[in-house]
């Protein structure tokens, strides 16, 4: 081709539908939305052949996969959003899954559609609300809950041993900040109202001690009282060691001390990171450390009380007598045994002769 001004301009021939198609699938897991084939060049009539000749076939009405195609989890997920409507969104296990809180693919697709939609689908369980923009992003090229809703959602559909999991894998991998998760649980009821996975959500978080923990005063006060329950006196408490580089929360006995971790000087990394490091060097120098959270403090003390007990073994210290553990109200050396023959119970008052005891009739002489 030549223009006005005399230059050659080379022409670039059109670029076959079925290039773009390929280029297309790549990104969209190897499936095809109706709309999206009509952009690519493909006429309503062309996708009515490739249907009937079996070069494609529909996963759902107007969403299609090239025949012979692996059809992936997220193929499945991806194409139940594209056939339940354009802000159709992944969501509960399918969320969790595509934010990677889950090992394996749910057998179930979910999606999220509009309040005012009506649309159901094959193999597809969907859920009904009006989803905010923050609360759509996309994982794998495909519209996803966001993290802190995905963990609502599955709050509401989960067992607690899954949403643990979940909560931690998230905690864990830092695909979610602490602040974020209490402040989606925050409030007196511990949700808003029409969200019933906020409830268990926040639950988990308060297993955690993400929520609601004590001050460390306030926890420093407990572990104080339950080590005087357990008959312990600690020798000092913020006790200096090592020329004064670090100190103890409880020196217990020589050679053990007991350190209290508060949420809110101990739970950011940076935090974790120095507690660890000064844990590791008081162990260098022979202290044998028992930490203790507030979780621990509130809701499993009998299980601090055997971690005490273990390590006064192992400093070699004789273990305080109140503190061990009780089988029973009374020894076993007190339990009452059956009087000698002729001797009557201890507090029972014999009868008189030939007068029978309170509840017992006279026997008749033979």
């Amino acid at each position: 081709m030549v223009t006005s001004a005399g230059q050659a301009v080379p022409v670039t021939p059109a670029e076959h539908p079925d290039v773009r198609l390929a280029r297309r699938l790549r990104q969209t897991h190897g499936v095809l939305g109706g709309p999206d084939a009509l952009a690519l060049g493909f006429s309503a009539e062309q996708i009515q052949r490739r249907l009937a000749a079996g070069r494609w076939r529909p996963l759902h009405r107007g969403v299609y996969v090239v025949a012979g195609a692996r059809v992936t989890p997220e193929a499945r997920i991806f194409a139940a959003c594209l056939a339940a409507g354009p802000v159709a969104t992944a969501s509960h296990r399918s969320a969790a899954w595509l934010h990677g809180l889950l090992r394996h693919p749910p057998d179930e697709i979910t999606v999220t559609i509009p309040t005012r939609c009506r649309r159901r689908l094959a193999g597809v369980t969907t859920y009904r609300s009006d989803l905010e923009p923050r609360q759509r992003v996309s994982r794998r090229g495909i519209p996803t809950t966001s993290i802190v809703r995905t963990l609502d959602d599955l709050a509401a559909v989960a067992p607690a041993s899954e949403l643990d999991t979940a909560v931690d894998v998230a905690l864990a991998n830092g695909v979610v900040l602490r602040g974020a998760l209490t402040a989606a649980v925050a409030g007196p009821a511990g949700g808003r109202r029409g969200r019933p996975g906020t409830k268990a959500l926040r639950g988990a978080l308060t297993r955690r001690g993400l929520v609601d923990p004590p001050a460390p005063s306030v926890l420093e006060s407990r572990v104080r009282r339950l080590l005087t329950s357990w008959g312990i006196t600690p020798l000092g408490c913020e006790v200096a060691v090592a020329g004064g580089r670090y100190r103890l929360d409880f020196q217990v006995v020589v050679g053990l001390a007991l350190e209290v971790d508060g949420f809110t000087y101990h739970s950011s990394p940076e935090a974790k990171a120095y507690d660890a490091h000064r844990r590791n060097a008081l162990r260098a120098l022979g202290v044998v450390v028992v930490e203790c959270d507030w979780v621990t403090a509130l809701r499993r003390p009998d299980q601090l009380r055997d971690d005490l007990l273990a390590a006064f073994r192992l400093v070699g210290a004789p273990p305080p007598v109140s503190s061990s553990r009780r089988r029973s109200r009374r020894s076993p050396s007190s339990a009452r045994r059956p009087s000698p023959a002729g001797n009557p119970s201890p507090g029972r008052r014999p009868s008189p002769a030939g007068r029978p005891s309170p509840g017992r009739r006279p026997q008749s002489s033979a």
